[in-house]
């Protein structure tokens, strides 16, 4: 057996009330039964978005979607930063 605890035990355990069995106590009586499962399907109409012919021309994504974004997303923000900053220094000094 394990340690002792350090109180008495009985004074902290009810003993059972008179005439209680398995079935009538919930801390005696075998768990319940699993839930059952009922599969359910649902059909929905889905929306797809689908390329048009344009974006699927290999001209349009090249210059679009990679040159143009490129520019206008990294090229021109980093440049305009740049000239801030430089000039920002050197009229700091």
């Amino acid at each position: 057996m394990g340690p002792e605890p350090p109180f008495p035990v009985s004074q902290y355990v009810l003993p059972p009330p008179p005439g209680a069995t398995a079935a009538s106590s919930p801390l005696l009586a075998p768990p319940p039964p699993p839930p059952r499962v009922i599969n359910i399907t649902v059909y929905r109409d889905v929306s797809m978005i689908r390329e048009t012919e344009m974006r699927k021309n290999p001209y349009y994504y090249r210059y679009y979607y990679v040159y143009l974004n490129m520019l206008f997303s990294t090229v021109i923000p980093l440049a305009t930063l740049s000239y801030l900053n430089i000039f920002t220094f050197k009229a700091l000094r």
